[in-house]
């Protein structure tokens, strides 16, 4: 017979008063009956301490320890029960030079993903040069020249600056549609297009795929309209002398080359909104001087079979891709602009993780599977999961602190947790409310989280939200997790924002492989803003009691899962 969840909640004394979540912001409902326990442990580390549990029925028992400041935090970490001796300690400190499964081994980005099959959204060099609008500004106080948009035909020829040093695309305009309020261009660099020397090339058909993809007459039809819907315009009106001028948000151009000029299909760079073209060629040298991303054009020809459907495995990454990019590119105007939001290079773990935030919400939409790894028109968690998606990288370090970006060896596990801490974020807080919220909320790094879950009445701190996502997690398994702790209903979870349906589908990491990484003994140090699941015990029932030992900066949460 199925318990009733009972949720004990002791708030640590770091986290007093946080507890007035307003239940009628989201559409996600809560679960009608769960099962099992969560709790928030007031003890605050440093010395040790007993931690008696009442166990509400036979449960396995874990512990979750996490880490809410701003440094990793080191020391012993153990749970003692009576007559048990100390666990032995096995997580050192993290080293991403550590990590097998994604060294570099002094290759480039691009080398390192095509060798593995992997495709990567956005460049270091980009990631870097996207926050400094504000420093660019102030070093060019004179008024400059402002050159007027770059409007073109069909046919057209234009020769781009690419997102490499030294790669200038020849290209020509093979589409423009409009909706009749904005008109997008898609150009094909011209050693990619018809009968080329690539791997695969760009036909007619693909290009007014995608286009219909991104854009179309009609509302609520197209990537355009549902990211804007979320996010805001891409362009407009501003204050800036070395931007160039609000009229150029009438027209969006998307070119498709070869990035890198690798001439792969099997991986590396598929997209890159780089900044540097919102700028003025006088200020950038190297500025297109319009709103442009960047889509590789070998990986959107290739085909899974025989013929080419916008349906096959890299072409539906490309379409993802589109609305990856173009969260980008709205992402600079509405806050690095409007906000003038000055912004650190670790905050682009936010933009990351809103740009995946994006991919998820749109998914359905799209008609791809997106970054949950299962297929788009299933809500519930699946029956059969990408082994390559990002819930599967995050099993692998699950531990890991989110609110950090760092184009080193653990890249690609940066992407999975952020994924999934945005998913959790997103499946918790509102939905497509907190993805709006979190562009148009002022704030750096953690605040920028904070601040948006408090314009949406949620009053709760960093700290505890990594305790939240940790405990999420674990109950990932379960459809019926308590409020504020679920990845998983067994269907979609549906938001509306300005009348439009959001749909998220259901997580449960413990369908990716073996599932999260779960520690059985001791640990010796926690990443900042990270947290590791360590489990004390199996079908326990009754009263039990734990001496546990953690440092200073750590929080414990104690979870009984059936």
């Amino acid at each position: 017979m199925k318990a009733s969840w009972v949720i004990a909640v002791l708030i640590a004394f770091y986290f007093a008063g946080c507890k007035s979540e307003n239940a009628t912001i989201s559409t996600v409902a809560p679960p009608s009956s769960s099962t099992g326990t969560v709790t928030h442990v007031s003890a605050s580390g440093g010395a040790p301490f007993v931690h008696t549990q009442t166990m509400s029925q036979k449960a396995d028992l874990y512990f979750i320890y996490t880490n809410g400041t701003s440094s990793s935090v080191s020391g012993t970490f153990s749970a003692t029960a009576a007559n048990q001796a100390p666990p032995k300690a096995d997580l050192a400190p993290f080293d991403p030079a550590q990590i097998p499964q994604a060294s570099l081994q002094g290759q480039d980005m691009g080398t390192w993903a095509r060798q593995r099959g992997i495709g990567l959204r956005g460049t270091p060099e980009a990631s870097q040069f996207n926050h400094r609008v504000q420093e660019l500004s102030a070093r060019y106080q004179a008024s400059l020249t402002p050159k007027e948009p770059n409007f073109a035909a069909l046919g057209d020829t234009h020769t781009f600056n690419g997102v490499f040093s030294g790669e200038t695309p020849a290209s020509t305009l093979r589409s423009v549609t409009t909706d009749g309020t904005v008109t997008v261009n898609l150009w094909v660099a011209d050693d990619s297009w018809g009968t080329c020397s690539k791997k695969h090339c760009v036909t007619q058909t693909m290009v007014d795929a995608l286009a219909t993809k991104f854009i179309q007459t009609g509302s609520n039809n197209d990537i355009y309209d549902w990211v804007t819907n979320l996010y805001g315009t891409p362009w407009g009106s501003h204050s800036s002398s070395v931007l160039i001028p609000a009229s150029n948000a009438n027209s969006i151009d998307i070119l498709l080359y070869d990035i890198q000029s690798d001439n792969s299909d099997n991986g590396g760079y598929l997209g890159v909104f780089y900044s540097r073209d919102n700028y003025l060629s006088t200020v950038v040298s190297s500025s297109n001087e319009r709103l442009v991303f960047y889509i590789d054009s070998v990986m959107t020809a290739t085909p899974t079979g025989t013929t080419w459907e916008v349906t096959d495995e890299w072409p539906g990454e490309m379409v993802s891709t589109l609305a990856h990019e173009f969260q980008h590119m709205i992402h600079f105007y509405q806050k690095n602009v409007l906000l003038s939001v000055v912004s650190s290079n670790t905050d682009s773990w936010i933009e990351e993780m809103m740009s995946m935030m994006t991919e998820d919400l749109l998914s359905d939409k799209m008609l791809v599977n997106g970054p949950r790894g299962v297929a788009y028109n299933d809500g519930t968690a699946g029956t059969s999961t990408d082994s390559s998606s990002r819930p599967a990288w995050f099993n692998y370090y699950p531990y890991l602190g989110q609110a950090y970006w760092a184009n080193d060896n653990a890249v690609l596990y940066r992407y999975a947790i952020n994924y999934v801490f945005g998913a959790y974020l997103l499946r918790n807080y509102g939905g497509a409310a907190l993805a709006k919220a979190l562009m148009t909320t002022s704030g750096d790094n953690q605040n920028t989280v904070v601040n948006a879950l408090g314009s949406l009445g949620y009053t709760v701190s960093y700290s505890e939200l990594i305790q939240r996502f940790q405990a999420a997690v674990l109950l990932s398994s379960q459809t019926n997790a308590p409020t504020n702790y679920q990845l998983n209903q067994g269907s979609y979870f549906t938001s509306t924002l300005n009348g439009v349906d959001y749909n998220a589908g259901s997580i449960n990491l413990f369908g990716y492989g073996t599932g999260p990484k779960i520690f059985t003994s001791g640990l010796t140090s926690l990443d900042t803003t990270g947290g590791a699941i360590y489990k004390v015990g199996s079908s326990l029932s009754g009263t039990q009691s734990f001496t546990v030992e953690m440092p200073t900066g750590a929080s414990l949460t104690v979870v009984e899962k059936p």
